[in-house]
């Protein structure tokens, strides 16, 4: 991390959160102390969700999931 004081800043804390500090919620989302291995786990993990989430999440266009019609 090039500021290492950032990780302290905005870590963690529940007895902060509870103290008010209501941006301790998101700020350890963008604040890991994982280095680098943990920012290549997440970027890959980001790639998979992105590449496998259509194929199931997509809506059903084409009709083939829907009930046959009677005739």
């Amino acid at each position: 991390m090039a500021r290492p004081q950032l990780l302290e800043q905005f870590r963690r804390d529940p007895a902060a959160l509870a103290a008010g500090e209501w941006w301790r919620v998101v700020t350890p989302m963008f604040f890991q102390d994982g280095h680098l291995l943990g920012t290549v786990v997440n970027l890959v993990m980001l790639a998979l969700g992105l590449i496998l989430s259509p194929r199931h999440a997509a809506p059903d266009t084409a009709g083939t999931r829907t009930a046959k019609r009677a005739h």
